[in-house]
């Protein structure tokens, strides 16, 4: 038996959906890869069909299914589709018109930021750190979830106070909202702090040296450490005396050593500018160069 569907109006005419029981899922199948196929097309035209595609599906699929379960999986996966297809419309019309470049198309690449940021190397600060206000709220917040970053932990409301206005005294004249700013931003990361230049460490030592204390479990910033020899006698691979099992062997893809260093005339990376880079690679250029 043939089930009569909802109809749906569109601007150039009236849609009437016949769909078979038997036939249904698959036809969603069907018209949801339609729509991915939309999303990719570079033409106003195939976009459309893309997006129709995926409307058709929905009001089909919504029209037969008898519980939100039963439909809800390949729903989202429509939906995405249709997004997609939309967005395509979208840049697809602009760049047809010739305007290129626009502020329209930008925002589409970046992802909802702002014309002129490129949230890869752009500093994009949290609104109230770039006020140098206390993110309390938020801190609180990701406290209650019982995973939060160290910073958020150590950056009390006391330590705020005690270096907000502060400035690094090296090249990157960091201060504690730039330190603390990733992990307001990724409540969700490990250690959530970032020092601008060495200097940092000390001149905000009541925040970073309990930060690292607490991620190198067993070292402290006033001792140090005592390590015997020098550290190319530390790294002699044949030190290692232990064995391991084929257990351990067949689980080891590849290994590898990795060694950073950092330029005392340079702040640190998340303290540098585009200017210090290129700095940075025009002295390594001729280091390499002999």
């Amino acid at each position: 038996a043939i089930n009569f569907h909802k109809s749906l109006i569109f601007p150039f005419g009236l849609l009437i959906l016949f769909v078979p029981p038997f036939t249904m899922h698959r036809a969603v199948l069907r018209t949801a890869k339609s729509a991915s196929k939309g999303a990719r097309a570079a033409t106003p035209s195939a976009s459309l069909m893309g997006a129709l595609a995926a409307v058709t599906a929905t009001a089909a699929l919504t029209a037969h299914a008898t519980s939100p379960s039963e439909c809800d999986p390949i729903m989202d996966s429509i939906k995405a589709s249709q997004k997609a297809a939309e967005a395509s419309l979208k840049i697809a019309q602009i760049a047809a018109s010739g305007k290129t470049g626009t502020p329209e198309i930008e925002g589409d690449r970046l992802f909802g930021k702002k014309p002129g940021i490129d949230p890869d190397y752009d500093l994009i600060m949290d609104d109230e750190l770039a006020q140098n206000i206390y993110p309390f709220d938020k801190i609180l917040e990701a406290k209650l979830t019982n995973k939060f970053p160290l910073s958020m932990k150590f950056c009390t409301p006391e330590i705020w106070e005690k270096y907000k206005d502060l400035k690094s005294s090296g090249p990157a004249k960091w201060t504690l909202a730039r330190a603390i700013n990733t992990g307001i931003m990724y409540p969700s990361s490990f250690v959530g702090c970032h020092a601008g230049d060495r200097e940092s460490y000390d001149d905000f030592r009541d925040f970073f040296y309990p930060v690292i204390e607490a991620y190198h479990k067993g070292f402290s910033m006033e001792k140090g450490a005592d390590l015997p020899g020098t550290a190319s006698e530390r790294m002699d691979p044949t030190k290692i005396t232990e064995k391991l099992s084929a257990a351990a062997k067949a689980k080891i893809i590849s290994t590898r050593i990795r060694v950073a260093r950092n330029l005392a005339m340079f702040p640190l990376n998340p303290g540098g500018s585009k200017q210090s880079r290129e700095e940075i690679a025009a002295l390594m250029t001729k280091v390499y160069a002999g």
